[in-house]
């Protein structure tokens, strides 16, 4: 991932959040329609709702795990490439 390359620059920064957005803009706006393919519309809301508990928890649990992770390994820096 280029993120950790950017440094202090402005225009890296700003082309990586431009490239990152452009493709998780896909995965936000398919989400909803595959569901509906899946489940039909009369259970959409229901559904939904169960898939954003789920992304939710794995938000909230992932996110001190990694942590945990960069805190116990030494070389910090290529665990950091694993990570992501």
């Amino acid at each position: 991932m280029p993120a950790p390359y950017c440094d202090s620059s402005v225009i890296y920064h700003i082309i990586y959040a431009s490239v990152f957005g452009f493709f998780s803009g896909g995965y936000v706006g398919l989400t909803s329609i595959i569901i509906t393919d899946l489940v039909g519309i009369d259970n959409l809301s229901s559904v939904f709702g169960i898939v954003l508990l789920f992304q939710g928890i794995a938000v909230a649990l992932g996110t001190p795990i990694t942590g945990m992770y960069l805190l116990f390994l030494s070389n910090a820096t290529i665990n950091m490439f694993v990570i992501f």
